[in-house]
């Protein structure tokens, strides 16, 4: 279940809205029409936002400590 976590941090941050599988069908149409240009934008800057490190510099940070015993 680590999707459903990562989701789950960017959706509390309110870049993004979940929809699990099995609702999908049921719930995706609803979703789509509450969707305006200006919510998907502060969606798409909300989840820039909660970018906390790239994922170079998390990978490297592993290596050297990896590396530095």
């Amino acid at each position: 279940n680590h999707q459903y976590f990562n989701a789950k941090i960017l959706e509390q941050k309110k870049g993004a809205v979940i929809i699990s599988q099995e609702n999908l069908e049921a719930n995706l149409p609803e979703v789509i029409m509450k969707l305006t240009r200006k919510t998907c934008e502060q969606m798409a800057i909300n989840a820039k936002l909660s970018i906390q490190n790239s994922p170079c510099e998390i990978i490297y940070k592993y290596c050297l400590a990896v590396h530095e015993g």
